[in-house]
């Protein structure tokens, strides 16, 4: 069958048409809702996956990490605090993969969970910010001598010896741990003004660190409240209802 140049031209023109619609379909999913959200939510994967790279290698005792991010003297000293952040870091990526596929699936309800997910985090983050500036008092110096006396094993104490390459509290012989390294004729410093450096530097940079991924966590959580249940063009929960008058 031969079909007129009129209809061939028709033919071409409505697929013309066809091919411009579904790109123009395309481009109006994404509103400025949408978009925003999708900014804030990356701004979260960077920073929580950046969190979590330094939190491994913490862990496993990268050269770069040490003394201040060295896993096993933040055991010793700062316990409660490493735990808080080795939780928080991964649970931000796995908040921000949530985030991703409630943007790209357009799902109001894993969009929802999403933003309910925030706040726990943002709970987390407050904590270690608020740890740290609580310890960082006038007292200080006081509470370390203490946890050095009363509070830490031979095990803890040798941990912080070995790795701020001190001797001792005040001396080599004030409540030492002796090893190849350390002992009563040492030359090695006395652990107290080094350890005390440690902990404010540590605390300092961490809270700092703390209440600056704090205010961007806010930012992320402002526009998930206001953009979440836009993110198309359709007033409709996650699974709209069919009009009757198409299932008949």
């Amino acid at each position: 069958m031969n079909f007129s140049p009129n209809r061939q031209d028709e033919g071409r023109l409505r697929l013309e048409q066809e091919r411009e619609y579904q790109k123009t379909r395309k481009l109006r999913t994404w509103t400025k809702s949408k978009v925003a959200l999708l900014v804030a939510n990356t701004l979260l994967f960077i920073y929580s996956v950046g969190w979590t790279v330094v939190m491994a290698m913490s862990w496993k005792g990268a050269a770069w990490t040490k003394p201040y991010l060295d896993s096993g003297i933040m055991i010793v000293a700062n316990r409660k605090l490493l735990y808080i952040m080795t939780v928080a870091a991964p649970f931000g990526v796995f908040i921000a993969v949530t985030g991703y596929v409630g943007i790209f699936a357009q799902n109001r309800r894993i969009l929802s969970i999403y933003t309910i997910l925030l706040w726990p985090l943002l709970a987390l983050i407050v904590s270690i910010g608020y740890i740290c500036f609580r310890r960082k008092n006038p007292f200080l110096h006081l509470k370390l001598k203490s946890s050095w006396i009363n509070g830490y094993t031979r095990d803890d104490r040798l941990v912080i010896q070995n790795a701020l390459s001190c001797c001792g509290y005040r001396a080599p012989g004030d409540y030492p741990s002796y090893d190849l390294h350390c002992f009563p004729r040492a030359s090695l410093p006395p652990c107290e003004n080094l350890f005390l450096t440690y902990q404010q530097d540590l605390l300092s940079n961490t809270s700092f660190s703390a209440f600056s991924i704090m205010a961007l966590q806010l930012v992320v959580m402002i526009v998930a409240l206001l953009c979440s249940n836009h993110v198309d063009n359709l007033y409709r929960t996650a699974n709209p209802i069919t009009p009757k008058l198409y299932t008949q």
